[in-house]
């Protein structure tokens, strides 16, 4: 099974956020469904080890806190757009989190994610050549003044890919305490 944690999106800002999407030749924009705050990629794991990191992500210890929606950005920043996103602002506890996440994932045998962590939700993907229209849509683009998020949990959900995308599926939740 392909796993990864994630933050959930209340409904009333994922509807806002939906909100933003305009036709853009080539953009496939997110289904509100699936929108969330991805912390830790898990990847291709088999049973046994889905189950070591149910057992280590069990163990972490973070309280509830806030989170606010920032900016408007895609990866890679220069070049062509492949990701469109909306990202927060720098939160300790956020960052406290996803450290947590990442040793939990280590002790369950994996291998460490190097890659850094830019807290965001992904708004669209690119799959055409409208890099020009997609920049400029998103320099005109302000992010919704959106009151902050309470975040008192994180979930475990797998990924099924299909041919129209992949689909998530909600394992596990975690309540901060």
């Amino acid at each position: 099974m392909r796993l990864f944690t994630a933050i959930t999106i209340p409904e009333e800002i994922k509807a806002r956020l939906h909100e933003l999407f305009i036709p853009i030749e080539g953009v496939k924009w997110q289904d509100k469904s699936q929108m969330h705050l991805t912390l830790r990629f898990i990847g291709e794991v088999d049973t046994g080890t889905a189950g070591k990191i149910i057992d280590e992500l069990d163990k972490v210890q973070v309280p509830p806190f806030d989170i606010t929606l920032a900016e408007l950005g895609t990866f890679p920043e220069r070049g062509k757009p492949k990701v469109i996103w909306v990202g927060v602002e720098h939160s300790e506890m956020l960052h406290e989190l996803y450290d947590q996440l990442e040793e939990a994932c280590q002790h369950a045998g994996l291998e460490p994610d190097n890659r850094s962590f830019k807290p965001h939700i992904t708004l669209g993907r690119n799959k055409g050549k409208a890099t020009q229209e997609i920049r400029k849509h998103l320099a005109h683009q302000d992010v919704p003044d959106f009151d902050p998020i309470y975040v008192s949990e994180f979930c475990l959900f797998s990924s099924e890919l299909t041919p129209k995308g992949a689909i998530y599926h909600l394992e596990k939740k975690f309540p901060l305490h």
